[in-house]
């Protein structure tokens, strides 16, 4: 197989749901293509997007990734939308009611011979991520990869893509005043896990990525992060 050649201003959201990803990669300049299986939030997204769709610079599909083209039941969350699922004991967890649609289904990699590989490809679709990150095998990986870690086999899949480093990461340990890091991300929150060699220090060269990175101010960063250290850090 000959990989392709990833498209530098192209960004995959797949598994758009309302929209806010796909709105700030478009603000950074990117063109989207943004993946959806809920048809309510695809024709939410087609009116919000609508100056960005016409100009070119998005596609919005109405579709479920799978490993073939066909149909299949979703499982739609009408209390948490995110949580919506192929899979129905993911799409009905805490007890939420759930409605059962047919949606259309389709390959990522099909998705990708139609519309270019992305430079960033950014992936949330509730236990059903794996699949993506084998369709990579099929066209070769994209520079940036994005997933939820929601199964066991999805690292060594990711390796097995070619990937070995992790940019924030990386970034954070840049710093003299980080030693050791590690990070934890999941639909509502990321945590980083860090040895530094000065406590204020170390926890302002985390900021500064972690700000670089969400597009807030440190300041504005602040209001929506806590801080655990010593004990406190290793009882959370």
């Amino acid at each position: 197989m000959t990989p392709l050649p990833a498209l530098s201003d192209l960004v995959y959201d797949v598994g758009m749901n309302n929209g806010d990803d796909s709105a700030f990669y478009l603000r950074a300049g990117f063109r989207v293509v943004a993946v959806e299986a809920n048809p309510l939030l695809c024709r939410a997204a087609e009116s919000r997007f609508s100056a960005e769709i016409a100009a070119g610079r998005m596609t919005v599909l109405n579709l479920a990734i799978s490993d073939r083209p066909g149909e299949i039941d979703f499982w739609v969350n009408t209390v948490v939308s995110e949580w919506s699922s192929l899979i129905r004991s993911v799409s009905e967890r805490a007890g939420h009611p759930v409605e059962r649609i047919v949606v259309p289904t389709d390959s990522l990699d099909a998705v990708v011979r139609r519309h270019g590989l992305p430079h960033y490809l950014k992936i949330d679709i509730e236990h059903a991520d794996v699949m993506c990150v084998q369709a990579l095998g099929k066209t070769g990986p994209t520079p940036f990869l994005s997933v939820e870690f929601t199964d066991e086999g999805l690292m060594e899949e990711i390796a097995a893509r070619g990937y070995r480093r992790f940019k924030l990461v990386e970034q954070v340990l840049r710093s003299p005043l980080v030693t050791e890091a590690m990070m934890l991300s999941t639909c509502n929150r990321v945590e980083v896990y860090a040895v530094v060699e000065a406590f204020h220090g170390g926890l302002s060269a985390i900021g500064q990525v972690l700000a670089e990175h969400s597009g807030l101010t440190m300041g504005e960063l602040t209001k929506h992060a806590y801080v655990r250290y010593s004990e406190a850090a290793v009882e959370h």
